[in-house]
């Protein structure tokens, strides 16, 4: 499998150790994907590694919410509504490909700059020190 996106804990770790589990197992799923349609995989396999980035995407985001939650931080309600917001454009690019069969290198682009700046000017806020 072709690493497209590449976990540096330098760079994206949060400092909270369950978070950057999840972060890890998201670019792994991302990867996956990127590699299928590298690959030109069956649209079947494309598929299947579609739905499961954006379930675990769904999961995640509800895992991430709850830590707020617990910690109570304060920037809770704002990151919510972040989270939203992707969910929404996640669900574009599913909803695109199951009408054409065909994912983008837009939606790539999308996902590298989600992460990356999410992780590190988001996700971080809530992270320890």
């Amino acid at each position: 499998m072709s690493v497209f996106f590449k976990w540096d804990p330098s760079v994206l770790s949060v400092k909270v150790q369950a978070m950057d589990e999840e972060h890890i197992i998201l670019i792994d799923k991302m990867n996956a994907l990127h590699s299928a349609y590298s690959a030109k995989k069956p649209v079947e396999e494309i598929t299947r590694l579609l739905n499961d980035f954006a379930s675990y995407t769904v999961s995640h985001f509800a895992d991430e919410e709850a830590y707020m939650d617990q910690i109570k931080f304060e920037g809770a309600e704002v990151h919510k509504i972040i989270h939203k917001q992707l969910l929404s454009q996640v669900t574009g690019y599913v909803e695109s490909f199951k009408s054409t069969g065909e994912l983008t290198d837009a939606f790539f682009n999308f996902l590298t700059v989600w992460l990356t700046s999410h992780i590190k000017g988001i996700d971080i806020k809530y992270g320890k020190p």
